[in-house]
């Protein structure tokens, strides 16, 4: 594939050759996957790129390259996960219809109807436990270094130690 430059009006990447995805063909092969989505049918990837006079392994190789143009098709992605979404629901009035209920349940508020959804917080608090002990070692050394040396004959610090002596 040759270097690819920014269209400076929809900021699609495209190159110079003539036969090339340009930012034409970009738009139209937007514009007719969108209009397929938005009646409620999943845009043929294939046909459009035919439609379109390119290749599907040129439309996915700009879809991994043009982020712009990745961009703008998640956008029709997202239009027909909004009709699914819509007839999930609307199917899920039905009485028999309880797979569509609880999975719409699960998808839209997972927090209460997922049962594999869970908030863990895991907290290490090894390195806590670590200051914590050089702490607890720096006031024991500062300790026995206020009492000075110890002394063979210590004095006694109760009468009773004396008179055992």
């Amino acid at each position: 594939m040759l270097p690819l430059k920014a269209n400076s009006v929809t900021g699609f990447l495209e190159s110079n050759r003539e036969s090339s995805f340009d930012s034409v063909r970009k738009v139209k092969f937007l514009e007719l996957a969108k209009q397929a989505a938005e009646n409620h049918a999943m845009p043929d990837v294939a046909s459009i790129c035919r439609h379109v006079g390119i290749s599907t392994r040129t439309y996915w190789a700009h879809i991994d390259v043009d982020p712009k143009f990745a961009e703008a098709w998640e956008e029709v992605v997202d239009i027909c996960e909004s009709g699914l979404v819509t007839k999930m629901y609307e199917f899920a009035q039905r009485p028999s219809n309880y797979m569509d209920r609880i999975t719409w349940l699960k998808n839209m508020r997972p927090q209460r109807w997922d049962l594999e959804h869970r908030v863990r917080i895991v907290h290490d608090s090894r390195p806590q436990n670590s200051l914590i002990d050089s702490i607890k070692t720096a006031i024991d050394a500062d300790i026995v270094g206020e009492l000075g040396p110890a002394t063979e004959n210590a004095p006694a610090t109760r009468p009773q130690d004396a008179e055992s002596h």
